[in-house]
Formats: structure tokens, C-alpha cells, sequence
């Protein structure tokens, strides 16, 4: 049987969105935020990082966007902790004096969860390209 190309649904909609409404901005795909551990197994205790879907720097301003295809209140949680972990971050030491702002980006509007976000300082996007509409035929064909 054919291997099928699995497609990261989030990724592809971060991709659209940014070409969309951010083309230009610097980027960061998926990057790693947090202190960066050292290599002895005992400095690894008690450091965190975290995988940002993407961040962009805009304005002076360092965005930190985690994508979700159905809206989730958890991805506020996920985002509050990349922005207490991007200052501690070496990679992007330069900007760590700069604010940041959290972005949800998600496919469909649900008011408890943009009320949550919005409550936690977090931006609530709701971006539907075409593909979605497929994407989510297809899935509860598969339910």
C-alpha cells in the first residue's frame, strides 16, 4: 500500500495566515522556547522548554502564535507558558527586552473560549481558508 503524505493541518494553516497578513516578518518555525539545559543529566532537572508554532517579529513587537484547527481554551495555557519562557530563551537573547503578544490562531469562532483567551491578554484569530471546509468533511466522513 502507498505511504500517504501526512500534512501538519496546523502548520499549513500558520503557513496561509502569515503569508496572508504577515508576509515579510522575520520568522521563527517551531522553535524551541526556555533556558537551554546543559548537557550533564543533572542540569536537565527542573529546565523547561517549550515548541512555539511560530513566532514573528513585527513592529518591535515578538508574536507568539499556537495554532489549534478546533478552538481550545488549553492553547491559552500553552501560550502564557512560551511567554514566561521566551525571555529565558539564548536563541533569542536580542529580543528579550521587546513585549510580547500571544495569538490563537484557529479555524472556527466559540465565544467561551475567545472569552478566555481574551481574558488571559491572548488574540483570538479565527482564519478559514477554503481547505478547511474539506478538511473537516473529510474528517467526519471518518467518524
Amino acid at each position: 500500500m502507498p505511504e500517504v503524505k501526512r500534512e501538519r493541518r496546523e502548520s499549513r494553516l500558520i503557513n496561509e495566515w502569515m503569508a496572508e497578513f504577515h508576509i515579510g516578518a522575520p520568522q521563527w518555525k517551531h522553535p524551541r522556547v526556555g533556558p537551554y539545559p546543559g548537557r550533564e543529566p543533572e542540569l536537565l532537572k527542573g529546565v523547561k522548554r517549550g515548541w512555539v508554532d511560530i513566532i514573528f517579529k513585527e513592529n518591535d513587537i515578538v508574536h507568539l502564535v499556537e495554532a489549534k484547527m478546533r478552538p481550545t481554551a488549553a492553547a491559552a495555557g500553552q501560550l502564557l507558558e512560551y511567554s514566561r519562557l521566551f525571555p529565558l530563551t539564548p536563541e533569542f537573547s536580542e529580543f528579550a527586552d521587546l513585549p510580547v503578544r500571544m495569538i490563537f490562531l484557529t479555524t472556527s469562532e466559540d465565544e467561551i473560549t475567545r472569552a478566555t483567551c481574551e481574558s488571559l491578554d491572548v488574540k483570538y484569530i479565527v482564519f478559514r481558508p477554503p481547505w478547511v471546509e474539506q478538511y473537516f468533511m473529510e474528517l467526519a466522513l471518518r467518524q
